[in-house]
């Protein structure tokens, strides 16, 4: 019952009212208790001191419940919803994403990877094999994505091409590689509905596109008119501004838009990849809300000014107007 005033000085302030009312009570029992020299002979004093008790350990319990509550109010943690999957998890996107959905709790977690060697330096793990979620492979190979998503429920993918690598290399990756995981999900047999994660890019809409970025871009906003199209149950495109390294603790309030606007007037075009990992895994533990619209597609990047740390809040103001 605590849970329904508004706001935590309230409920703080409810919560103290109760836990007085039950100690006066406690008191005026053991006052009553101690009348008759220690000797309790009269059953309503005795159930005076159960009952005040009882409601001393309500109170408690019930303050401790909605500071939990609230605490994980900014954030949504792991409710062992089916298996994980993250491809490109010892890049340096995929590497964050990785270790920010264990600590949020998601045990049952695989990485799909090219190197174990370069698992077991990045990712912590010690066999670096299936026995321990560890899947080798090629995500251009459809065979070595189908062994690693049986049964899996979502699918967070971070993988990504160098800029200076061959064009078919960049249509492999960004393009091939995102169709054969979502096709290798969706007959994986993981329970319904299934979920997918992608990390993407801004600029996707600029023509003629930058000369420095090959066909990714292209090849990007191609993957992402895949995935939503694909008929998966829920899916989250993430499009960040530009990863610079070293973005660490900078440019701490988070951007959240569409079709590049949020940038066209600013002076920042960077985020931090612990910031996107940080919003992919919040977009990967999204309880399913078919109440509304299950697709989401939004533009983020990061400016200076007071951290954000609503991440849930965050991804929500990404919807449209009409879709909140």
């Amino acid at each position: 019952f605590f849970f329904h005033s508004s706001g935590v000085n309230q409920q703080n302030n409810l919560v103290t009212h109760s836990w007085r009312t039950s100690m006066m009570l406690q008191g005026t029992a053991y006052t009553q208790i101690s009348s008759t020299g220690g000797k309790n002979t009269h059953h309503g004093e005795s159930r005076t001191l159960f009952y005040a008790q009882c409601f001393a350990i309500t109170c408690v319990l019930s303050y401790l419940l909605f500071t939990y509550h609230h605490y994980l109010s900014n954030f949504t943690c792991w409710t062992s919803d089916g298996t994980v999957l993250v491809t490109g998890a010892t890049g340096r996107t995929g590497s964050f994403l990785y270790h920010e959905l264990k600590r949020r709790g998601v045990s049952d977690l695989r990485a799909f990877v090219r190197n174990a060697d370069k698992a077991r330096e990045v990712l912590g793990c010690i066999a670096c094999d299936e026995t321990e979620g560890i899947y080798v492979g090629d995500v251009t190979q459809p065979q070595d994505l189908k062994r690693a998503m049986a049964g899996v429920k979502t699918l967070a993918i971070a993988v990504g091409a160098g800029a200076r690598s061959s064009p078919d290399v960049q249509r492999q990756v960004e393009f091939n590689s995102v169709v054969y995981s979502i096709e290798a999900l969706a007959n994986g047999g993981g329970s319904r509905p299934l979920s997918v994660v992608l990390c993407s890019s801004m600029g996707t809409n600029i023509t003629p596109q930058p000369s420095w970025a090959g066909d990714i871009l292209f090849w990007k906003l191609n993957a992402e008119a895949f995935l939503s199209s694909s008929a998966i149950g829920r899916t989250v495109i993430v499009k960040p501004c530009g990863l610079k390294e070293g973005m660490a603790g900078k440019n701490s309030t988070l951007l959240v838009g569409h079709n590049g606007t949020i940038t066209e007037t600013s002076d920042y075009h960077t985020v931090s990849r612990e910031d996107v990992a940080s919003v992919m895994a919040e977009a990967v533990l999204m309880p399913y809300d078919s109440s509304r619209s299950t697709n989401l597609r939004f533009d983020f990047c990061s400016e200076p000014g007071p951290a954000t740390k609503d991440l849930k809040n965050l991804i929500e103001n990404a919807r449209y107007e009409w879709d909140k």
